[in-house]
């Protein structure tokens, strides 16, 4: 699982639309307060469409686990409870899983996609090191203090391409995100 740190909600939003635009569905298992601002920042999208909610404040019903917060290829939004009746973590299939930083490991073994990429998502860059972080979508003061020099490479039609030092994240976001 790699980790990555979004900062603010709406670069987690702009991930998992990425993903929908790549004909990918994605999911995020969050508290809450996280799926709140997740879904607030999906619907501000013209094209997003609320499917489906099961969403309710925990002082109503009591419940206080994870929810998903599924996003389609057809930009579909699907919230619900990520525990079902009987006390287990609900299956799904997505290619791609978004875990919250508290969010139980034990929901990886519950996405039936084999090949699946799986994230865990940080919000707050004091809850880890440049380290132990795989990517950062967000500005990051503590990492451009680093050592640490972003790169990636990009793999399309038989192409390679490599793109390191301090403009490569900003490419990266023009390649991926535009």
């Amino acid at each position: 699982m790699k980790i990555v740190y979004f900062g603010t909600m709406d670069k987690l939003a702009e991930f998992m639309i990425s993903q929908a635009k790549d004909k990918r569905s994605s999911v995020a298992a969050l508290y809450y307060d996280e799926t709140k601002e997740l879904m607030r920042e999906l619907l501000k999208q013209d094209d997003v469409e609320l499917v489906s909610a099961e969403f309710h404040d925990p002082s109503w019903d009591g419940y206080n686990k994870e929810y998903y917060i599924t996003f389609t290829p057809d930009f579909e939004l699907y919230v619900e409870k990520a525990i079902g009746k009987k006390g287990d973590y609900l299956s799904f299939e997505n290619d791609c899983l978004i875990l919250g930083s508290d969010a139980n490991s034990a929901i990886l073994s519950k996405n039936w996609h084999e090949n699946a990429e799986t994230y865990e998502a940080v919000f707050d860059h004091d809850d880890i090191s440049c380290d132990e972080c795989d990517f950062c979508f967000s500005d990051c003061k503590k990492c451009d203090d680093s050592d640490v020099e972003f790169s990636f490479d990009v793999y399309a039609n038989g192409d390679h391409h490599q793109y390191h030092g301090e403009l490569a994240f900003e490419k990266f976001l023009d390649l991926f995100f535009s």
